[in-house]
C-alpha cells in the first residue's frame, strides 16, 4: 500500500513517511498509531488517500480471501472468478475510512451465461455487514447487507455496460449519500444509513472480473466492534418442505384446509440439459388441450434474455422441448374458444404512440403454434420508452430486428404473465412500464384492453404508481379472476395488490401484504380457493381460501434457502385440487453426486377444504 499526499493531507503523509524511514522515534509512532486507530487530535480528522499495492508478492495478504473462492491476486490485478462458483466478495483488511471516494478499473469477460456481475463494496463492518454496488449486464443496484439479510436493495437503475474493456469505476460516499459512476458519467445515487464508514472490498457474480489500479481516499475512521471476519451462521435448515422444521413448513394457519406436499423432483439441469442455457425464473402456463409450458430463462438475467419451452402431456411428470416462435415467452391468454396467445415481453416503436410487439397464436389448444404475428400497442400519451442499446448487446436486438423492431430500437415492457378474458369477450392484460416525466426512475403498473381477440391493445390505465415504493417501484404483476368477479393485480415490491370490481376498467386503491417476495403467480383452483405464489425470500405459497384475495392465509415454505434461488416461481392446477408449484434452484445435488448446478425442480401441492 502506498499512502499519497495531497492538499488536505499533506501532514499525515509527511507523519507517514517519516515513521516508514524510522521508526526508533516513539512520539512519531505513537502520533501514527493514533491516527490509524481513530484516537485522533482535531487535525488528523483530514483526509488521507491510498493507492493500493497488488503487484508485490505479498499483495493478496492485504485481503481477506475466502479459500477455494476464485479470489486470487496475479500481475497486478484482483482476480474474481465465480463463472462457475458460488458468487464471493472480498476486503482489504486496512484502512478503514468514512466518507471516502474509490476509483478502479474493472474488465468482465463476456464467460457464461449468468448475470455476469461485478460488485463494488465499502464501508465494510464484517464479511456480511457493509454497502455495495451491484453492477450486471443490464442494471446497477445499490445494496446493503447485514448478518441477518443477505441482499437488500435500496436503489435501482437499468444500465448496460461493456465488457472485454476496462471500465473506469468511481464511488462517492457522503455520509448517507451514495454515488456511483461508471466511465465518468453518473449512474446511480441513493442514499442509506446502514453503515457510515468501514473497509472497502470487491465482488462477482456469475462471472470473471479483473480489477486494477485502486485509489481510495477518505476521514480515518474506527468501528463500534471489531471487524468480523465470520461468515453468519447457516440456519440449521434450509432445504426443501419436508427438510424444515414443522413451525417453518406451515405459518399463519387457518385451520380450514388439509395441505399436503411432495418431494421435489428435478425437471430440468444444467447438467442434464446445458443447451437450455441458465434455467433461471420458470413461468408456468396450462393449456386448454391439458398440456402444461415450463418457460425459464436460457440466457441469464439480462434484458432481451430468450427464455425457451418445455412442454409436459402428462401433469408434469416427463417433458421435452416446445417450438414456439416468439424470443421471449412472457405473458399467455387462453380463450373460450381453446384459442391460445403467446405474447413477447418487449414491444418497439413503430410511429407516434404506436408500438408493436411479437406475439404467436395455436388455434388445437396450445399444442402447435403459428409464426411470429405482431400485436399493436396503442399507448398512451405519457408513455414512455429507451432505446434497447441501453441495455441490450446488438446480437440480442437483432433477434426482433426483422419483427418488431423492424421501425426502430426504441422499446417498452409488452404484456407480462396473465391475459384474462371477460364474460363480454375483451381481454385484459398487465404489465410494467415508465411514464415520461416519472420520478425516481419508478416503474408502474398499467392494464390494457383489447377487443379484437388481442391484436390490438389499448384504453392504457394505471393500476399502481408511487414514488415511496422501494425498488424500481411497481413490477411483474400478475392478474386472476377471483371467486366473486373481482379482478385481482399483484405485483412486486414486496407483495401489494389492487383490485377492480369493473373488469379493470378502473382499480382501487393498491395495499401491501406486507410479505416480501417477487414475482407473484396467481391461480384460481377448480373449489374456488385461491393460490399465490411467491418467492425471495425462500419460495413460498399462500392462499385465499373464498377466493377473493382479500385475506391470505396458509403459508407454506417450499423451500428455503440462503443463496439459491432466484425466487421466481410458477403454479398451475394439474387436476382439481391438486397443484404443479416449479422454482429454479442453484445448490449442490445429491442427484449429481454432490455437483453444483442450477435446476429447475418441481413440487405437488394437495389442497383440500376441511370438512
Amino acid at each position: 500500500m502506498q499512502w499519497s499526499r495531497n492538499p488536505r493531507q499533506g501532514e499525515f503523509a509527511m507523519l507517514w513517511r517519516k515513521t516508514r524511514k524510522s521508526m526508533c522515534c516513539p512520539i512519531i509512532g505513537l502520533t501514527l498509531a493514533l491516527v490509524l486507530c481513530g484516537m485522533l487530535p482535531v487535525w488528523a480528522a483530514e483526509r488521507v488517500a491510498l493507492d493500493v499495492e497488488l503487484n508485490d508478492p505479498q499483495a493478496a495478504n492485504q485481503w481477506v480471501l475466502p479459500p477455494n473462492s476464485g479470489a486470487s491476486v496475479s500481475g497486478g490485478e484482483l482476480i474474481l472468478d465465480t463463472v462457475n462458483r458460488n458468487g464471493v466478495r472480498i476486503f482489504l483488511r486496512k484502512p478503514t475510512l468514512s466518507d471516502l471516494t474509490l476509483t478502479c478499473k474493472v474488465l468482465v469477460e463476456s464467460k457464461g451465461p449468468g448475470v455476469r456481475a461485478f460488485e463494488v463494496c465499502f464501508h465494510s463492518a464484517g464479511i456480511a455487514s457493509h454497502q455495495f454496488v451491484h453492477v450486471n449486464r443490464g442494471a446497477a443496484i445499490l445494496g446493503w447487507v447485514s448478518r441477518e439479510s443477505l441482499w437488500n436493495k435500496a436503489a435501482s437503475v437499468a444500465n448496460a455496460r461493456k465488457e472485454d474493456a476496462w471500465l473506469d469505476v468511481k464511488v462517492e460516499c457522503e455520509k448517507q449519500q451514495i454515488r456511483f459512476y461508471l466511465d465518468g458519467r453518473l449512474v446511480l445515487e441513493g442514499t442509506d444509513s446502514h453503515w457510515q464508514s468501514g473497509r472497502i472490498g470487491f465482488g462477482s457474480s456469475q462471472a470473471l472480473v479483473r480489477v486494477k489500479d485502486i485509489r481510495v481516499e477518505g476521514t480515518p475512521a474506527t468501528l463500534d466492534k471489531p471487524w468480523r471476519d465470520d461468515a453468519p451462521k447457516v440456519p440449521v435448515l434450509f432445504g426443501t418442505f419436508h427438510e424444515l422444521e414443522p413451525k417453518r413448513r406451515h405459518t399463519k394457519v387457518s385451520g380450514k384446509l388439509d395441505i399436503s406436499a411432495s418431494e421435489p423432483f428435478i425437471i430440468s439441469s444444467r447438467i442434464t440439459n446445458p443447451k437450455l442455457g441458465a434455467h433461471e425464473q420458470p413461468h408456468l402456463f396450462k393449456m386448454p388441450c391439458g398440456d402444461i409450458h415450463l418457460v425459464f430463462h436460457s440466457d441469464g438475467d439480462i434484458h432481451g434474455a430468450t427464455r425457451v419451452v418445455l412442454r409436459s402431456c402428462d401433469k408434469g411428470k416427463t417433458w421435452e422441448p416446445m417450438p414456439i416462435s416468439v424470443n421471449r415467452h412472457e405473458a399467455v391468454g387462453v380463450l373460450t374458444d381453446g384459442t391460445v396467445l403467446v405474447y413477447d415481453d418487449y414491444a418497439f416503436r413503430k410511429e407516434g404512440n404506436l408500438f408493436v410487439g411479437q406475439m404467436c397464436v395455436s388455434k388445437d389448444g396450445g399444442r402447435t403454434f403459428g409464426p411470429v404475428e405482431l400485436a399493436s400497442f396503442h399507448r398512451a400519451d405519457a408513455a414512455g420508452s429507451v432505446a434497447a442499446g441501453t441495455h441490450w448487446k446488438a446480437k440480442d436486438l437483432d433477434k426482433y430486428r426483422t419483427t418488431s423492431a423492424k421501425w426502430s430500437d426504441q422499446l417498452c415492457h409488452a404484456l407480462w404473465r396473465s391475459v384474462l378474458q371477460k364474460q363480454d369477450g375483451t381481454l385484459i392484460a398487465c404489465a410494467h412500464t415508465r411514464y415520461k416525466g416519472d420520478k425516481k426512475g419508478k416503474l408502474r403498473v398499467v392494464c390494457y384492453h383489447s377487443t379484437d381477440g388481442g391484436r390490438t391493445w389499448g384504453s392504457e390505465s394505471t393500476v399502481a404508481y408511487d414514488l415511496d415504493v422501494g425498488g424500481e417501484g411497481f413490477v411483474e404483476p400478475v392478474m386472476s379472476l377471483c371467486s366473486n368477479g373481482d379482478v385481482l393485480c399483484m405485483m412486486r415490491h414486496g407483495l401489494w395488490q389492487a383490485r377492480s370490481t369493473d373488469g379493470g376498467k378502473t382499480w382501487q386503491p393498491y395495499k401491501t401484504l406486507e410479505v416480501r417476495g417477487v414475482d407473484p403467480d396467481l391461480c384460481l383452483m377448480t373449489d374456488g380457493i385461491l393460490a399465490c405464489s411467491y418467492g425471495r425470500p425462500g419460495n413460498r405459497i399462500m392462499f385465499s381460501i373464498d377466493g377473493t384475495g382479500r385475506e391470505w392465509t396458509d403459508r407454506l415454505q417450499i423451500y428455503e434457502y440462503q443463496r439459491g434461488s432466484f425466487g421466481y416461481t410458477g403454479i398451475v392446477e394439474v387436476q382439481p385440487g391438486k397443484l404443479l408449484y416449479v422454482y429454479d434452484r442453484r445448490d449442490a445435488y445429491a442427484e449429481y453426486d454432490g455437483e453444483q448446478t442450477t435446476a429447475i425442480q418441481g413440487v405437488y401441492i394437495t389442497v383440500k377444504r376441511k370438512g
